[in-house]
């Protein structure tokens, strides 16, 4: 329990976000999900591309 009662936090105590922060914050979102989908791609490649070699060695 918190020794100060005084202070009270409400669930929903947000800013309103500025338009030009917001669309910042909606580039940088699309660039890492972006980044999320092509390490997914990568990681893929590279481990059924191990599998393939284990079964058919170049």
């Amino acid at each position: 329990m918190p020794e100060n009662k005084d202070v009270i936090l409400e669930e929903n105590e947000f800013k309103e976000m500025s338009t030009k922060k917001r669309v910042v914050w909606r580039i940088v979102s699309v660039v890492l999900f972006g980044f999320a989908i092509w390490a997914v791609v990568a990681i893929t490649d590279f481990i059924l591309d191990l599998i393939k070699n284990m079964f058919f060695p170049s």
